[in-house]
């Protein structure tokens, strides 16, 4: 063959690698596809080499090898970047063309859509009062990982990431609809204003004393400790919801006005829940807050992580560590836990709550302390190590048979781990029924929610009494990251 045919063969070897593009929808944000492979070049010996990239790609054809040459390479499937083509030997056969180019998964957010009704006038208290309508966005980044995400209490969904086969799984508990949040006990949602517990409901700023609405003493039977911030605290509001997509990923902010007054806590505040999945895996969260009043501000995230998958059994047989040495004990009286710390801090060495060195959750949650509260579990704080407003690491959990591993960093000075204890037992007269009709049962999800240490503002000894306080000058924050890796 000729020094010019060989060349028209490489011309039309190069005409014929396409690139790919994939469209979005008018409710659909989207990234870049890949890029088309090149053919190879004639009169050599050696073949051409693949292309490698994102997913999505279509092999390319191997080379010909003429005389003395052998054939070029195919590229690789799901390539964003196609095979190079095969490169002719001497007096030898053009290579092949190069492989296609992948579209590749692209990061996308999709929505809204409608995610049903709730009526709450049963709780009569506050803004909830009637019916809210919800909506619902996903999230995917463009390694293929998904976020489903509501404006009803700003809340996540669903949450799908893969294995070590790279298989994906939803892995924290929710509702297909709205209306069954009505009895979620907080499942995905951002939950303020005050998170956890104030004890009796009561603390006091400057000259005045507040009670939380419906908050009681500790004589009433249960106690009432104004579990997160009330009868309709953040997670029962409806949230407005602006979506973007950044460098980093996928995004979606949640804003919320609570008025003055707003379960009888002063000054009207405008918070922040901003939801990130990264390119890196992470699902990225950021709380913040101002106030135009004195107040308390203790913002968490409340999800019900299972890595297994939901429903997929007992947390008690996935690993965990938390970097504490120490926790926050519970007040006791007449021998029963009231659930609420007063300050003071003690040592994990030689109790069911040393995981400085990881290992079964379930491990330790039959000795004292644990397993003979009511109902049985983890439900403490954690005094995180190392200094508060810096983010660092909180924990780190593994389920062994997926290969799973999700770790925590916050910037927060306590992290709250629970066993979801007050789920139903196995064959309970009325179950909590999920997401794709699974039931959720005690102890087959935990939650891990860094904030600040419960009932700080009434704190009168250690180191972080009224660290719940924010000034009208000053702006709460709350960074958490969840980072979702794979392990043999």
């Amino acid at each position: 063959m000729t020094m010019n045919a060989r060349i028209g063969l490489w011309i039309t070897a190069l005409a014929i690698s396409p690139l790919m593009f994939a469209a979005c929808g008018d409710d659909e944000e989207s990234g870049d596809g890949g890029k088309g492979g090149k053919g190879g070049t004639s009169g050599s010996s050696t073949g051409g080499d693949a292309g490698a990239g994102d997913t999505g790609g279509t092999a390319g054809t191997a080379g010909q090898g003429g005389t003395g040459g052998r054939g070029g390479s195919a590229g690789m499937s799901g390539s964003s970047t196609g095979g190079i083509a095969g490169e002719g030997g001497e007096g030898g056969v053009m290579g092949g063309a190069g492989g296609e180019g992948g579209a590749g998964t692209m990061a996308s957010i999709r929505g809204p859509v409608s995610f049903g009704s709730i009526d709450q006038t049963s709780i009569g208290k506050g803004a909830c009062t009637g019916v809210v309508q919800a909506q619902a966005w996903t999230l995917t980044n463009e390694n293929g990982l998904v976020a489903k995400l509501t404006d009803f209490g700003a809340t996540l969904v669903e949450l799908h990431v893969p294995d070590k086969d790279g298989v994906l799984a939803d892995i924290v508990q929710g509702f297909d609809s709205v209306d069954g949040y009505a009895n979620s006990q907080f499942a995905g949602a951002t939950v303020g204003r005050v998170g956890n517990r104030i004890a009796n409901g009561t603390f006091t700023v400057g000259a005045t004393t507040y009670t939380v609405t419906d908050a009681g003493p500790a004589a009433q039977v249960p106690p009432n400790h104004s579990l997160h911030g009330g009868p309709c605290g953040w997670d029962k509001q409806h949230w407005s919801a602006v979506t973007r997509m950044t460098d980093d990923g996928p995004q979606i902010e949640f804003t919320i006005v609570s008025p003055d007054n707003d379960m009888n806590f002063p000054g009207q505040v405008t918070a922040k829940s901003i939801y990130t999945l990264t390119n890196a895996d992470e699902l990225k969260i950021v709380m913040t807050a101002t106030t135009t009043e004195t107040t308390p501000i203790n913002m968490l995230h409340h999800s019900y992580f299972n890595l297994g998958g939901v429903g997929s059994g007992s947390v008690y047989e996935q690993e965990l560590t938390i970097f504490a040495a120490q926790y926050t004990p519970a007040v006791t009286a007449a021998g029963t836990s009231q659930g609420v710390p007063d300050g003071n801090m003690s040592n994990v060495a030689s109790t069911p709550f040393d995981f400085r060195t990881a290992h079964l959750i379930g491990r330790d949650a039959n000795l004292a302390g644990v397993g003979d509260q009511d109902p049985p579990g983890y439900d403490h704080n954690w005094v995180v190590d190392g200094t508060p407003g810096a983010l660092r690491n909180v924990a780190k959990v593994r389920d062994p048979n997926s290969g799973r591993v999700m770790t925590i960093q916050a910037d927060q000075p306590g992290v709250q781990f629970y066993t979801t204890n007050f789920r139903p037992t196995p064959g309970a007269a009325m179950p909590t029924i999920g997401k794709n009709g699974v039931i959720y049962r005690q102890h087959e999800a935990l939650a891990l929610e860094t904030q600040k240490h419960p009932n700080a503002v009434n704190f009168t000894a250690g180191t972080h009494a009224q660290d719940e306080i924010i000034e009208p000058s000053e702006t709460y924050s709350h960074t958490m990251v969840h980072k979702f890796t794979v392990e043999p």
